[in-house]
């Protein structure tokens, strides 16, 4: 039997072409039997050459994914010489922290091969961890919380396990911070230096803007316990370097206000705290948590008195875009979770509740009659304003 090769067949794919000869038997040729002594061994076919393969660059239009609207991405088809790390365009060829000061390069949020021990065999390996564990136990001595003392015989005394990871709240939920009878801190310079560094970090930071204005309130006679609490604030800070502030340039160009008030929060002057925070689509552009100046006698008093400080700076907002040249395709939304006072700034009849309401406390009424912005309603669960109140960590 006597094989034959055809002419070159090409094999199309999508991204290239490839032209391989393939190996059939003559048409003409009879089958011959394997027992059969006149016939001979087939042959195994022959290899491609690679002479005769022909790379054929794809022609399909390429376009960047919907996930990376909110990048600037390089998409060039341009072969550049690629990184040690395999990286086109590193990072560090366009960041750099030379120019920083030594005291302030340890806050540039970063992300580094430091790995928090979750061991005391890890923390034993580091000095720093070394050194901050003896610190603990001289502190505890020094306080006298435990005295150091033989063991008895056949007792097995209790194990001890050190927590090394950071925390996971800014603020226990079951802490009220107020003036309370624990030991004066003695460094009043260093938690003034602490929680000044805590107001800086709030302007991108939203949620740890309660608990610093809560901190805020004890820079004069700070006790052992809110020193502690701002250590807390810090410790979650390191275990979530990466959270921050997004603005997508896809979002809907509609304000968003979400009030809210903490009624008689303050254990030492019972006045309500308020909140509130404003997105432009999704993207939050203004927060708030401030003390209220006066004591409000209801809670709907203390929530009234929100909407009001949220319904200013919702007017200012939309003046801004207005200065702006920006068009809202929507009008503007208020939320408020307190139905008291949606029926107050809807009908202020109700005299019961509305006596000892300030004059001021109406301009809410008379930006709603403007079609300034609408006030609606919103669940509980779903008051994002809860940030910038206690129930926030609940």
């Amino acid at each position: 039997m006597i094989d034959t090769v055809t002419p070159s067949t090409p094999i199309f794919d999508d991204d290239f072409l490839v032209t391989t000869q393939s190996h059939i038997p003559n048409s003409n040729s009879s089958p011959s039997s394997p027992s059969s002594p006149s016939s001979s061994p087939t042959p195994p076919p022959l290899p491609p050459d690679n002479n005769d393969i022909v790379i054929r660059k794809s022609t399909r239009l390429r376009s960047q994914p919907s996930h990376l609207n909110d990048y600037v991405c390089n998409l060039s088809d341009a072969h550049s010489k690629s990184s040690s790390r395999g990286m086109l365009y590193p990072i560090s060829h366009f960041h750099s922290c030379v120019y920083l000061p030594t005291s302030h390069s340890k806050f540039v949020l970063s992300v580094n091969n430091d790995i928090e021990p979750s061991t005391y065999k890890q923390a034993s390996l580091q000095d720093c961890w070394v050194q901050a564990m003896n610190a603990e136990l001289h502190a505890l001595q020094q306080n006298k919380t435990w005295i150091l003392v033989d063991a008895p015989p056949n007792v097995r005394p209790i194990g001890s396990t050190w927590v090394y990871k950071p925390a996971k709240t800014p603020l226990d939920p079951s802490v009220k911070l107020h003036q309370d009878t624990s030991p004066p801190f003695e460094d009043i310079a260093r938690y003034r230096r602490l929680v000044g560094k805590l107001l800086y970090l709030t302007t991108t930071r939203p949620n740890i803007v309660f608990v610093t204005q809560q901190l805020s309130q004890f820079l004069t006679s700070p006790t052992q316990v809110h020193y502690d609490i701002a250590c807390r604030v810090v410790k979650y800070l390191k275990g979530s370097p990466g959270c921050g502030l997004f603005f997508s340039r896809t979002s809907k160009l509609q304000l968003l206000g979400f009030t809210n008030a903490d009624s008689a929060g303050c254990l030492d002057t019972r006045q309500s705290t308020s909140g509130y925070c404003f997105f432009l689509g999704s993207s939050m552009i203004s927060w708030h948590a401030k003390k209220q100046h006066t004591v409000a006698q209801s809670s709907s008093k203390a929530e009234y008195r929100a909407l009001s400080f949220a319904a200013c700076e919702l007017q200012w907002l939309a003046y801004l875009l207005e200065n702006l040249r920006v068009l809202c395709i929507k009008p503007p939304v208020l939320y408020c979770d307190n139905q008291s006072a949606l029926h107050i700034a809807a009908n202020p009849v109700f005299h019961e509740r509305t006596k000892h309401l300030e004059v001021n406390c109406h301009f809410v009424r008379e930006k709603l009659q403007q079609e300034i912005f609408k006030l609606l309603p919103i669940h509980t669960k779903s008051q994002l304003a809860n940030f910038f109140a206690p129930k926030s960590f609940h």
